[in-house]
């Protein structure tokens, strides 16, 4: 039994198959030619150039949030699943499901599609994280090379915060001023 591939259409997102595999990208052209025979996409890689791929070359992308989904869903979690995702996250979430699935955009199948619960709505998590900028100095006279460190905090929240501190004690207080905020909304609604 032979299958023919999947073909793909104008915004569909593809994964390059071949010695640079994993690279995903937009299809901004369906291209078939007679003279010399040729089927395949003309696909951007978000550099701006879109590149030529022969159809054979052309695969299905990696969606692993939707992967991810499918397992907490699997075990009645997906509400969960879907409260530590951003807006952005929730998204693309939702891109990798009507990527697979574009029969459920309207109709009675469009409750399935990935969306947020009531009762389950995005948390507050504030992460912070320290980062280390190692560069090389050299002494005014040129005696020596010294190793400097500098160090920055990022402050992150699943609702969109984010925010670079110079020191500790800063990003900390940063995160509880932000927990308190979020904890007197919460209260107040």
């Amino acid at each position: 039994m032979k299958t023919t591939p999947r073909t793909y259409g104008q915004g569909d997102r593809v994964r390059l198959h071949g010695p640079y595999g994993g690279i995903t990208g937009r299809v901004v052209e369906v291209i078939r030619r007679d003279t010399p025979p040729f089927a395949g996409y003309l696909v951007d890689f978000g550099d701006g150039d879109p590149i030529e791929i022969a159809a054979h070359e052309a695969r299905e992308p990696f969606r692993p949030m939707l992967r991810e989904w499918r397992r907490w869903s699997a075990k009645d979690l997906g509400g969960d699943f879907v409260a530590w995702l951003t807006d952005a996250e929730l998204e693309q979430l939702r891109a990798e499901y009507l990527e697979e699935h574009p029969d459920r955009r309207s109709g009675p199948l469009a409750r399935f599609v990935p969306h947020r619960i009531p009762g389950y709505e995005p948390l507050h998590l504030v992460v912070v994280a320290k980062q280390t900028e190692r560069y090389e100095a050299t002494k005014s006279n040129g005696s020596c090379l010294r190793t400097r460190e500098r160090h920055f905090w990022w402050v992150r929240c699943l609702c969109g915060l984010h925010v670079v501190k110079e020191s500790a004690s800063e990003a900390r207080a940063l995160r509880e001023e932000h927990e308190k905020l979020v904890g007197r909304q919460a209260a107040q609604s």
